[in-house]
């Protein structure tokens, strides 16, 4: 049984449930950016470490749906909501888990909590798995995925807004060439190096 209320999840200690991932973070001297102040680059990085251990806990992280069935997990939405700010030396503890899954896409929910239980961050994401050869979209079912998942409420509320500006050269800010170390997996620029751009 999961209760859901307000920003606290609370998980009943009589039923575990095999799907879910728990990790703790303290929050190091470089999760904080130049005042001292807990970056959003830093949580989407934690997340996404977060993100990649709950698929190798499942059985279908990336280097076993590439072996197995020459397919890639990609993000194609992420949502970050922020409760409060975190200090240098503060412990947090993480939850990942699914809250849908359609034929060609997951979505999925992971929360930090502080010592207090209290809710202090929380990425909602979208994944597609695609194929390695065509990057045509691949349905789950063709590739390792538990066929039991379970899913749990999501508890995110709120739409995407998507932006709809059209730029030309005068709203050039500054150019930045993509390098080896931008990349993952995927061949792809990592979406912690995008967020990285969009601060600069």
């Amino acid at each position: 049984m999961i209760e859901l209320l307000g920003t606290k999840m609370i998980f009943e200690r009589t039923i575990k449930m095999k799907y879910i991932y728990n990790d703790e973070h303290v929050v190091s001297y470089s999760d904080m950016d130049c005042n001292l102040k807990f970056s959003a680059i830093s949580a989407l990085t934690i997340v996404q470490d977060m993100m990649t251990s709950y698929y190798k806990h499942i059985g279908s992280d990336n280097l076993t749906i590439r072996e197995k069935n020459n397919a890639l997990w990609v993000l194609t939405r992420t949502k970050l909501k922020f409760y409060k700010e975190l200090s240098w030396k503060d412990k947090i503890s993480g939850t990942t888990y699914t809250t849908k899954v359609k034929p060609i896409r997951m979505e999925m929910e992971t929360n930090f909590v502080d010592e207090n239980d209290e809710m202090v961050f929380l990425a909602s994401q979208e994944l597609c798995p695609i194929d390695m050869s065509t990057r045509r979209t691949k349905k789950i079912n063709d590739v390792e995925f538990p066929n039991d998942m379970e899913c749990i409420e999501a508890e995110y509320e709120g739409e995407s807004l998507n932006l709809h500006v059209n730029f030309d050269e005068s709203n050039k800010v500054y150019e930045h060439k993509v390098m080896f170390a931008d990349l993952d997996l995927s061949g792809h620029t990592n979406n912690v190096s995008y967020v990285k751009y969009l601060f600069n």
